[in-house]
This record gives C-alpha cells, sequence and structure tokens, in this order.
C-alpha cells in the first residue's frame, strides 16, 4: 500500500491528460483530413495542367508520336504516384471517348490495361467534369468514380493548342482533346493515415512526459511529506482484523484533514465493499468510453449558432442515449452559396455513432467539391453502401441555397418533409427518394424552390414529431405545423426555442426514447442591396457610381476604393467582353462588408489569373495589367468563375477604414 495517494494522483494526472490527449487527436484527424484532401486535389489539377502542357507538342495522327506518349505518360505516372494518366478525344456527336495515349501507375488493375489502351474507342456517357473542363471551367473539372477501376479522384483539363508543324507555332485546336489524371483514393487515405499516425505518436510521447515530470514533481513534494502518515496506514489490513484503531489526529493542517478521512473510510469500507460489484465497474468503464465518444461526435458538428452574412442558423442536436445517430451540418461554400443538411441514422448505440461520423464527413467532402444537392445524395449512398456490413440506412436532406438568385436547390433521401417559413408554411414536398446506404446504385432527383429574403428554413429528424409523452402519445405532425405557422416571421432562434419549449411541455417527464435535432435557417435583409442590368458601355458607370453614393454610412477611403475597382472591372468588361455589344449585371451587396458581383455573357476569361506585379510592369506593352494589379491590391478578397456560360466575377471589400482592419 505505500505511495497509494501518491498513485491515485498520478493516475488521476494521466486521466486527466489521456482526456486532453483525445481531444487533441480528434482535431489533429480533421485538420489533417482536410490538409491532405486538398494537397491531393492540389497536386492532381497541377499534374493535369503539366501534361497539357505536354501533349501540345504530340501528332496524335502518328502513332509513333502517341507510342512514345504513351511511354512518357507512364515514367510520369510511377514518378508522381498516379493511378491513371491519359490523353482521350471527346466525340460529343457520337458520345464516344477515344484513347490516344495513356500511361498505368504501380498499381493499375489488369482490366484497365486491356480496356484502356492506346487506339481504343468506347462509347460512354460524357461526364459533366469532361463538358465542364472543355469548356474552362476548372473548378467543376474534378470528379470521385469508384468503378472496376479502383476508387478514384479524377481531374481533367482540355488542350486547346496543338503544334503546327510547318510554322512550329502553336495554334487553336478544334479537337476535343481532354488531359485525365487519376490518383488512387486509398493512396490518398494510406498518406493521410501515416500523417495522423505521426501526429498522435508525438502527442502521445508528449502526454507521457508530462504525466512523468508531473509524477516526479508530486513525488518530491508531497509524497516525502506524508511517508509518516502513510506507514501508520500501511498496517491498516491486520490492524483492521483485529478492530480498527482510529488514527491520532493532532494539529490542524492538511495531513490532520487526511487522517481525519481515513478513520472515516474505514469506518464505511465494509458498506463499499458489499455495495461494489464487478458489473458497477464495467458499467462505469463503459460509461466514461461513451462520455468520450459523444464529446468527439459532437465535435464533428458545425458550431450551434451561425450569424453569417445575409443569413443566421440555430442548430441543435438532443441525444437520446450517451451517442447520436442524428447529425447536421451547414457550410458556406467558396462561391457564396450556402449549404444545409440533417440526417438520421437506423438504429441506436456505438454502430449508429460511427456511421453518423462517416456520412457527415462525407457529405461534408462533396459539398465542398461543389457538387449539386442529388449528386451529394448519389455519390453519398454509392460510397455509404459499398462498406455497409451492418445494413444501416440513414435518411438525408441536403439543400444548397443561392443568395443571388435567391433559389433553394434541394433533394431528399428518405427524410422528414421539410418546410419554408414564408407568408405561409410551405413543405417542400418534391424530390423524394429512397433512403441512403442500402442500394448503391439509387440516383436522386432535386428539385428548387424561391427563398425571398427574410423566408426560413425548418429543418428536422423524426424525434421531434414521434416524441412521445408519458401517455404513449406522440407529438404529430400538425403540432409542429401549428407551431411554425406562429412563428412564419420569428428569426432563427426563436423558431428554435419555440418547437423545443412546446416540445419539452409535452413529453413532461416521460423518457425521451429517440434523438432530437433541428436546424433553422432564416435569410436576412442586407442593409443596402442595388442590381444593376447595364449596357455594356463606358457611359453606364455613372449609374454604379450613383449606386456607390447612395450607400449609407460609408467612409471616404472606402467610397473611393470602390469606386476604383468599378471602374476598372466595368471598362475591362466594356472593352474585351463583347464584339458587338451586350449586357453586364451589377450587384451591390453590403451588411458587414461590401460584395460587388459583375456578370456578363462575353467570352470567357478570369482577371485574376495571371495578375502582373508592379515591379515587372511594362506600360508600353502589359495593357490594362496595371489595372487588375491595383483592383486586387483593393480588394480583401475575390472569387472568379465561368458558370451557365457567363463570367461571374465577385470581390469582397471590408467597411473599415485601412488603419482600423
Amino acid at each position: 500500500m505505500k505511495h497509494s495517494v501518491f498513485r491515485r494522483i498520478t493516475l488521476f494526472i494521466l486521466i486527466a491528460v489521456l482526456i486532453v490527449e483525445l481531444a487533441t487527436i480528434s482535431m489533429a484527424f480533421k485538420i489533417i483530413y482536410d490538409s491532405n484532401f486538398e494537397r491531393t486535389l492540389n497536386n492532381i489539377k497541377n499534374h493535369s495542367h503539366t501534361l497539357v502542357e505536354l501533349g501540345r507538342y504530340y501528332d496524335y495522327e502518328n502513332p509513333d508520336s502517341t507510342s512514345y506518349l504513351s511511354y512518357t505518360l507512364e515514367g510520369y505516372c510511377r514518378e508522381a504516384n498516379l493511378a491513371y494518366a491519359y490523353i482521350e478525344e471527346i466525340d460529343l456527336d457520337q458520345g464516344t471517348e477515344s484513347y490516344l495515349a495513356v500511361g498505368f501507375g504501380e498499381h493499375t488493375t489488369d482490366e484497365a490495361h486491356q480496356q484502356r489502351y492506346p487506339g481504343v474507342t468506347i462509347k460512354s456517357k460524357i461526364y459533366e467534369e469532361k463538358l465542364a473542363a472543355l469548356n474552362g471551367d476548372t473548378e467543376h473539372a474534378v470528379r470521385h468514380e469508384v468503378n472496376r477501376y479502383g476508387d478514384t479522384l479524377i481531374y481533367y483539363a482540355a488542350i486547346n493548342e496543338l503544334l503546327d508543324n510547318d510554322s512550329g507555332r502553336l495554334v487553336p485546336t478544334t479537337r476535343n482533346l481532354l488531359v485525365g489524371v487519376e490518383v488512387n483514393i486509398s493512396d490518398v487515405m494510406l498518406s493521410f493515415v501515416r500523417s495522423f499516425i505521426s501526429v498522435a505518436v508525438l502527442t502521445l510521447i508528449l502526454a507521457i512526459l508530462i504525466v512523468i515530470i508531473f509524477s516526479l514533481i508530486l513525488n518530491h513534494n508531497a509524497a516525502k511529506p506524508a511517508r509518516t502518515i502513510n506507514d501508520r496506514m500501511s498496517s491498516f489490513v491486520e490492524d483492521y482484523s483485529k478492530g480498527f484503531k482510529p488514527l491520532q489526529i493532532k494539529g490542524k493542517g492538511e495531513f490532520a484533514e487526511m487522517s481525519r478521512s481515513f478513520n472515516t473510510m474505514a469506518q464505511n469500507i465494509d458498506s463499499y465493499l458489499t455495495n461494489i460489484t464487478e458489473l458497477n465497474r464495467e458499467q462505469n468503464k463503459r460509461q466514461a468510453e461513451l462520455d468520450i465518444a459523444g464529446n468527439i461526435q459532437q465535435g464533428l458538428l458545425s458550431p450551434p449558432h451561425c450569424d453569417g452574412m445575409g443569413f443566421t442558423i440555430d442548430a441543435r442536436t438532443l441525444v437520446a442515449k450517451e451517442v447520436s445517430g442524428d447529425l447536421y451540418d451547414y457550410l458556406v461554400l467558396d462561391d457564396g452559396r450556402v449549404f444545409l443538411t440533417v440526417a438520421d441514422v437506423s438504429g441506436k448505440g456505438i454502430s449508429a455513432a460511427l456511421f453518423m461520423s462517416r456520412a457527415v464527413t462525407l457529405l461534408h467532402m462533396y459539398a465542398q467539391l461543389g457538387y449539386s444537392p442529388a449528386k451529394i445524395l448519389t455519390e453519398y449512398n454509392k460510397t455509404l453502401a459499398a462498406q455497409n456490413p451492418n445494413l444501416l440506412f440513414i435518411t438525408t436532406f441536403v439543400a444548397i441555397y443561392d443568395p443571388n438568385k435567391h433559389i433553394l436547390t434541394y433533394s431528399n433521401a428518405g427524410h422528414n418533409i421539410p418546410y419554408i417559413l414564408s407568408d405561409t408554411l410551405i413543405p417542400l414536398e418534391a424530390a423524394h427518394g429512397m433512403a441512403a446506404g442500402v442500394f448503391d446504385d439509387e440516383s436522386y432527383e432535386e428539385a428548387t424552390a424561391a427563398f425571398r429574403e427574410g423566408d426560413c428554413l425548418f429543418l428536422y429528424t423524426d424525434g421531434v414529431n414521434e416524441a412521445g409523452n408519458a401517455d404513449d402519445k406522440l407529438f404529430g405532425t400538425k403540432a409542429l405545423e401549428d407551431i411554425l405557422r406562429g412563428c412564419l416571421s420569428a428569426d432563427s432562434g426563436e423558431v428554435m426555442k419555440q418547437v423545443l419549449t412546446r416540445l419539452k411541455s409535452f413529453v413532461g417527464s416521460a423518457a425521451r426514447t429517440d434523438d432530437i435535432t433541428i436546424l433553422v435557417f432564416r435569410t436576412k435583409p442586407l442593409c443596402f442591396h442595388r442590381e444593376l442590368n447595364l449596357p455594356a458601355v463606358p457611359e453606364s458607370l455613372n449609374e454604379i457610381n450613383n449606386a456607390l453614393d447612395a450607400i449609407p454610412d460609408l467612409s471616404e477611403e472606402t467610397r473611393m476604393s470602390l469606386d476604383l475597382i468599378c471602374e476598372e472591372i466595368f471598362i475591362n468588361i466594356c472593352s474585351y467582353a463583347y464584339e458587338d455589344g451586350g449586357e453586364v449585371q451589377v450587384m451591390i451587396d453590403v451588411d458587414d462588408e461590401a460584395v460587388l458581383t459583375f456578370t456578363d455573357s462575353g467570352k470567357p476569361f478570369d482577371p485574376t489569373r495571371e495578375v502582373i506585379q508592379l515591379e515587372d510592369y511594362d506600360h508600353d506593352q502589359a495593357i490594362g495589367g496595371l489595372g487588375r494589379y491595383l483592383t486586387f491590391r483593393l480588394a480583401d478578397s475575390y472569387h472568379y468563375e465561368y458558370r451557365d456560360s457567363k463570367n461571374i466575377l465577385t470581390i469582397h471589400k471590408s467597411l473599415a477604414p485601412s488603419g482600423e482592419q
């Protein structure tokens, strides 16, 4: 029994450090996963652009040339650890793909060698990612594919120029030539696992060092002074069999309190030994493990409140047991759209919680890839169904709100019907499909709904409408709809409060039998909004200046910066976008920051690429280069995309003067 107090305190420190260690590892897991995926995506983009540059200089009508190109691609794949790299020609009219040159990596399947060789032409569906690459849309040219060739992430890039042998110069080509670069998801996950294990081992070593240092300090400062009392306590068992003699308590210090506590412990030890059982110990151990699992699981969810630009979100999950099978998630995408989802796993306990953790990771990943709601559910279902030994399923609702078009696009995989709170209560009953995780060949439809400023989207799981009270009565959908009709103009937090308050009152003292998850999304009007549809002529700049002058409480420095940005971008569109004239849409939104959006149907052009640096500017030859440099220097952030045959440039500018940012 020597040093028992010391060991107990050391054990307490060890448990505390392990809890912090688990929290640190869970945070590191998400950070390393996101970083690894982003790095992989950037790598295959860079490889594809390198192969585009290489592919411009080959004669695809010459078998020797294409044979040498295949040899080059083979070496490139092995050097860059790629699954496949190929150059193919797309025939949009016939719906065929012809492989001109193919390189295989080290882990290529035999089936790929037999079916993906140079010269073969196959009839296949032309995926929208390939069409995006042919149209110059690099943001949507990435695809995750699971097929007989493996589980791969693919990036496509178009070859728009070829070498003219007569002139020795690159000239535009009308052929639909694509470079495809594929990397095995298993290789990506292996890299992630290695990185994660390295971090976990380092943090574990650090935790062990902390425990050792604490133990040494505790031994030196506490164990030695307590040795006198400890010697008396060491004879406790022998004395107890003869009849316990209490320790003599002297003084009023900490060790006197220790002696008093020991006497009390000895008096109660009979009842303690009688009551405690192996079952209790196992239950306590299981409860601690479930508590830790629940904390890690809650860490995967987005914060319960978000006050974004033009919207607010309130979300809540109330678990029936220690861990949950429900999830919610939201994300502001790079183009300003808002991704929203709520889901409910069949079953309860650890298996449902693990399935939920995998589901929320997949939904977040596919949303970041820019997939539509229907495609998110299709790919998500395919991945979950491929590895589902417990035959669980998960109902899921996915929506994406476009603040520029005021459109909500959604798709439903067997989930409860959500509601829009507008002038009336509107159920979203369209695009309702099978729950995910059951059949891997399911496809999902999507629908749209108008979503005005001030409208509210209410998402929930069946733990709300199926909540029961002590009389075995269910709360019901009608009661929920009555509450929502009374909250048509309430903010998101108030909607959440009203539903949970009424639900708690109805359930009373009855035990909760199912998880409850609610997400409330409400748009809010910007403090200033102006939409201008102008002819693409310099004279229209006056209307833009008038709109900027109408923005209230704007500092002179910020107003001048916005004037310069609008003038440079608008004049460039007028000068270069159209040959025979056209129209430009300019949207000005001001809330916590100013957001300028320029949309035109002219020639595709990304002004954010190859922006000249000030030291490289040549006034005689770099036409327009200095203006773009100044524009993007004034902006806090900017984003360009080519979508629906339109150039869309979005610029964000802080309202605070430069000295206050």
